[in-house]
């Protein structure tokens, strides 16, 4: 159901001859049924916002006029809506603390993203610590392009690619010795 366009007196999608809003607007709705039988419920309230977060991220883009600052400001919004649209999800996974497993798989970013994280260690690692993590940037980066298959045919070189970096099991730069971040 596509509910980002229904505005809140329209009449609403499931049927009931009720307006939106005072029927399914801001209900939980299930997503899946997870592997134990569990439904996966998320609040629509969360999805509208992550999608006008979108909406005006592809404005900026098509009008060429997304500074830094805006970009860093935008991400921000996003992974908070991502963070609290996640903890919906949380009960659902089937891994918890400790598992590492899809911690060893290439994560492409964009710059924006890269610029992002890497105020996130500036700002929050001690200098011993941001000292660590560029070593495992650099280390790792080293590793990655070893295994980097470069030419015009790009049919299937990014999942050649993502299978020698998993089988090579590198990790991510934030894992930790506990197998956490």
């Amino acid at each position: 159901m596509n509910t980002h366009n229904i505005g809140r007196n329209a009449p609403c999608p499931c049927g009931s001859g009720k307006k939106y809003k005072k029927c399914c607007l801001g209900q939980p709705k299930i997503a899946f049924t997870n592997y134990r039988g569990q439904p996966a419920i998320y609040g629509e309230a969360a999805v509208l916002a992550a999608y006008k977060i979108l909406s005006q991220c592809e404005a900026y883009l098509s009008r060429k006029n997304l500074t830094v600052k805006k970009g860093l400001e935008i991400l921000k919004t996003l992974y908070t809506l991502y963070d609290n649209f996640n903890r919906h999800f949380s009960p659902y996974y089937s891994c918890a603390r400790g598992c590492n497993h899809c911690c060893f798989t290439n994560v492409l970013v964009s710059k924006i993203e890269a610029r992002y994280v890497r105020e996130f260690v500036l700002c929050n690692f001690s200098q011993d610590a941001q000292d660590r993590f560029n070593k495992t940037i650099n280390r790792q980066k080293a590793a990655y392009l070893s295994l980097v298959e470069i030419n015009f045919d790009l049919s299937n070189q990014t999942s050649r690619n993502q299978d020698r970096y998993f089988a090579k099991h590198i990790p991510c730069p934030f894992l930790a010795d506990a197998g956490d971040c």
